[in-house]
């Protein structure tokens, strides 16, 4: 089971801009690799306002558009045009903006019948999939969480994922008087995917972060638990309030190397990778035993914030 990295960041905007750095960077990777980049989307606040950063300059000219494919990970069982419709928010803050191919793009039929609408989508699914396969392993998965801690459409008190699972199944779950009807897919297909990024803001939802980073293992009871990919990477974009009941854990704050090669990935999305390399070499002609074990971490951790000038409070990873 993957470790989760989590960042942490003092406020939304900075929050947004390193996700779709991070989000260009996997799509050209992608691209370059296999022709093709495929994503399944979310819906909420968080990540309304990463698709209109993406669907404006420089992001809109840097991102393959023909070349990417869009799913999504729940949706309620409205139309399409319904203010509360996963697709129709994407639709209108990302996809109506930029020149994604209308073949590209696999929505639910939200206006069905929920177990109809179901079962379209696994045809969709095995459709886009390597043949023999029953779904497509998605490059990137954005996940939001709820305070009650459901994830998609995954929530408290539903059955426990099994490999029997569809890739999509209709569920119906009351949630802040939400539309109750859903389609939503399964742990097993989530669970695939090269990149899992949860996007999650707000200090109603820090108790539900806690619970699930570092709480005990009760995947029935706190279901964003069950999101455990056997490969791939696992991350949680957090801003200050959402990771408020956090445990503080300053030794942890920064996992060796796997915590600050992602503080340099960082980075170099925002091209800061310069001022770091210049910040270690004023560094290097400290006393070695500046560097030398416990304090080696504390070190890497002020250089690296230093050059990155506060716009990431934190990376760190969760230990159960």
């Amino acid at each position: 089971m993957l470790e989760p990295i989590i960042r942490i960041f003092e406020d939304n905007s900075a929050l947004i801009r390193d996700v779709a750095a991070q989000f260009v960077r996997a799509v050209s990777q992608a691209v370059n690799t296999r022709g093709y980049f495929t994503v399944a989307l979310a819906g909420g606040g968080t990540p309304q306002a990463l698709y209109e950063l993406l669907a404006r300059p420089p992001y809109r000219e840097k991102l393959p558009w023909p070349q990417m494919r869009f799913f999504w990970g729940d949706e309620r069982c409205v139309p399409p045009d319904h203010p509360q419709s996963n697709y129709g928010q994407a639709r209108r803050a990302l996809l109506d903006q930029v020149p994604a191919p209308a073949e590209n793009i696999h929505r639910v039929r939200g206006e069905w019948e929920p177990s109809a609408a179901a079962e379209d989508y696994v045809r969709q699914l095995r459709e886009s999939a390597n043949p023999g396969e029953a779904w497509p392993r998605f490059d990137w998965v954005f996940l939001g969480l709820g305070a009650d801690g459901h994830t998609a459409s995954l929530f408290p008190g539903s059955p426990l994922p099994t490999a029997s699972d569809a890739p999509a199944l209709a569920v119906t779950a009351d949630y802040e008087g939400r539309p109750a009807q859903r389609v939503t897919l399964t742990p097993q297909v989530l669970n695939a995917a090269r990149v899992v990024a949860f996007l999650v803001t707000g200090r109603n939802k820090a108790d539900a972060v806690a619970a699930t980073l570092t709480g005990p293992r009760d995947p029935r009871r706190w279901p964003a638990q069950r999101i455990n990919p056997g490969v791939g990477e696992l991350l949680w974009w957090l801003d200050q309030a959402a990771a408020a009941a956090l445990p503080a854990n300053p030794r942890k704050a920064w996992d060796g190397i796997g915590g600050f090669n992602s503080l340099l990935m960082m980075a170099d999305s925002n091209d800061l990778l310069p001022q770091i390399q210049t910040n270690f070499a004023q560094e290097a002609h400290k006393p070695r035993n500046a560097w030398r074990g416990k304090k080696l971490w504390i070190q890497c951790v002020r250089v690296a914030q230093a050059a990155c000038e506060g716009r990431v409070l934190l990376i760190r990873t969760a230990r159960r």
